[in-house]
């Protein structure tokens, strides 16, 4: 039920306890609808509005994953993929490969092989930075192109 406004006029209007109790509904109403603010996820439990605009914000900028067992932070969590053609033969080929934007940070880089690529000996990724890899492959025939495909996640 919406509540009703009292208009409180000065010598007028009855401080009783009708209109006490009245208040006091409103109050408990309106803090049963809030509901328990410390069981929110955020610094600003004492404030309903900065405690949702906080929550909000961090579920649209921050991530957090596990490296190395270590639970860590993302802020502005960027997500890049591309797909490489690379010849390989039977000897090592490295391929410098660049993100199409920069991370501020090093990002993690996961490659696969895009489809069928046969009798694969090795690959994989060395050397990265907040620019790019090197994908390093070896195929066990000579001049086979193989596509390969890679996941770089960190923080734009």
């Amino acid at each position: 039920m919406a509540y009703s406004k009292t208009n409180w006029v000065n010598d007028t209007t009855p401080i009783n306890a009708t209109n006490l109790n009245k208040i006091e509904q409103g109050i408990f109403d309106n803090d049963d609808k809030i509901g328990d603010l410390t069981l929110l996820n955020t610094t600003n439990q004492g404030n309903l509005v900065n405690a949702v605009n906080e929550v909000f914000t961090k579920t649209e900028t921050e991530s957090t994953y596990y490296y190395n067992n270590e639970l860590r932070q993302i802020k502005n969590l960027s997500i890049q993929t591309g797909q490489i053609a690379v010849t390989t033969g039977t000897s090592l080929t490295t391929t410098n490969v660049t993100f199409p934007k920069a991370f501020t940070s090093t990002p993690i880089v996961l490659v696969s092989v895009s489809g069928t690529a046969g009798y694969m000996d090795r690959f994989g990724s060395s050397n990265i930075t907040t620019t790019g890899f090197t994908l390093q492959a070896r195929h066990s025939n000579d001049n086979t192109t193989v596509y390969y495909r890679y996941l770089a996640i960190g923080e734009a």
